[in-house]
């Protein structure tokens, strides 16, 4: 894929078809934001959304919008995150895109939720759900039901939000979602940690590794680190502890990653 994406690339300059061209710097786009290389995103989410205006492209133009944004929400630029998916909320209403419109929502959640904003972020990811139902996009339910999930635990509602957990981990398996699956068996370690269940922890947050690993997923990989350093300095094995948290740092500083690096930072300083 990389080889092909290379030749494309290398090929883009050449072609006269702007719809092409946008769609070559939107794989590109793609290709950095799994890579978490959110400089290069935002450089080829420019790029796409440049020339997708020239041709009225606008389904492409959303999608960049939300990348743009989400390569922000990682850098920790909420305003500025906020601000491109409004834009491509904005468009998708107009363009009458649902499932575009329905990512829109969700990820204005997750910046709500960011912020701490947690009404405003319940209100996107309800919508963002209804909508994901009513189109049968089975990821972003299960992706908007993770979210649900979180507020709850951040609420005191261990059961309420393991229960959105394991709804979300049943629709990862079922689809093939590996990015999801490492995410939600990462937050469910920490369902156990809240409840002092360290071998569970673990074991949830192990699993969430070996699966961050083998899709390189920096960003979750640096999260359940983390969440792994937790429960070593629960155990009284700060020496382990140190050494994930560490690890975790440097990822997430490799990334650009703002707000896992100052969590990270905030962990090793306890």
């Amino acid at each position: 894929q990389e080889q092909d994406l290379a030749q494309l690339v290398e090929l883009a300059p050449q072609l006269d078809d702007q719809h092409k061209r946008a769609e070559v710097a939107m794989l590109q786009a793609t290709a950095a934001s799994e890579r978490s290389n959110y400089s290069e995103v935002i450089l080829h989410a420019q790029e796409v959304i440049d020339l997708s205006q020239s041709v009225q492209f606008p389904e492409i133009e959303i999608k960049a919008n939300i990348l743009w944004g989400r390569a922000l929400l990682s850098q920790g630029d909420y305003p500025g995150a906020e601000q491109r998916f409004s834009l491509a909320s904005q468009l998708a209403n107009a363009s009458q895109l649902p499932i575009l419109k329905a990512d829109s929502s969700r990820y204005q959640g997750v910046v709500a939720e960011r912020l701490g904003d947690l009404p405003t972020a319940i209100r996107h990811f309800e919508t963002s759900l209804e909508q994901y139902r009513q189109i049968g996009d089975r990821r972003g339910e299960g992706r908007t039901l993770n979210h649900l999930g979180n507020i709850l635990l951040m609420q005191g509602d261990r059961t309420g939000g393991k229960q959105y957990y394991d709804q979300f981990l049943i629709i990862s398996r079922e689809i093939g979602d590996r990015w999801g699956e490492g995410q939600v068996i990462r937050n469910i370690g920490d369902t156990y940690l809240s409840r002092y269940d360290y071998a569970g922890a673990s074991k949830y947050f192990e699993q969430a590794l070996e699966i961050t690993r083998e899709i390189g997923n920096r960003t979750i990989e640096s999260s359940a680190l983390v969440g792994l350093g937790n429960v070593y300095i629960e155990q009284g094995e700060f020496t382990k502890a140190k050494n994930v948290f560490e690890q975790s740092l440097n990822i997430a500083r490799e990334i650009g990653n703002q707000p896992w690096e100052a969590k990270t930072l905030n962990q090793i300083g306890r």
